[in-house]
C-alpha cells in the first residue's frame, strides 16, 4: 500500500484501493473522507494537481493491526513550486486485512500554505508572533 502510494500514478489508484475496505476513512490536513469513491477522488485530484510527487518512507512501526510510517513527501505543484516536508501516517487494518483507516499527520501551513505568496506572508508573521523569541540564538 505505501509502496503504491509512494509514487502513485493515476492508473494505479484502483490497485491501491483494492487493498482498502469499502468504508475506508482517509484524513489529512485538507480532507476527511469516508469510502472508496471519495478517497479515489482525493487521490485523482492529487495526481492531477501535482506535476510529480513521491513519499520516501524512512521508518515503519507495527503495533497489532496498525502501522505508523514516517516519511518525506516531495513534489512539484503549479501553485507552490517544488516542495518537501516531513510527516507520518497511521494505517490500520480491519479484521479482514483491508485498510480501514489512513490518517496523515503533517503541518499543512509549513508544508504548502506558507509557500503561497500572500497566504505565506501571513502565516510566517503569525508564527513569528506566537513562537518563542530568541530561540536557538546564542
Amino acid at each position: 500500500y505505501m509502496e503504491l502510494l509512494g509514487a502513485l500514478k493515476p492508473e494505479q489508484i484502483d490497485t491501491m484501493l483494492a487493498l482498502c475496505a469499502d468504508d475506508v476513512r482517509f484524513k489529512d490536513p485538507f480532507h476527511d473522507v469516508t469510502g472508496k469513491a471519495d478517497y479515489r477522488t482525493v487521490l485523482r485530484d492529487m495526481c492531477r494537481k501535482l506535476e510529480w510527487f513521491r513519499f520516501d518512507v524512512s521508518h515503519r512501526v507495527r503495533d497489532g493491526d496498525s502501522w505508523l510510517f514516517a516519511w518525506v513527501f516531495s513534489g512539484q505543484a503549479r501553485v507552490v513550486g517544488t516542495f518537501s516536508f516531513d510527516g507520518m501516517s497511521l494505517v490500520r487494518l480491519n479484521d479482514g486485512g483491508q485498510i480501514d483507516l489512513h490518517v496523515d499527520y503533517w503541518d499543512g501551513a509549513e508544508g504548502l500554505l506558507q509557500r503561497i505568496p500572500v497566504v505565506g506572508t501571513g502565516i510566517k508573521a503569525l508564527r513569528g508572533a506566537l513562537g518563542a523569541k530568541n530561540v536557538g540564538r546564542a
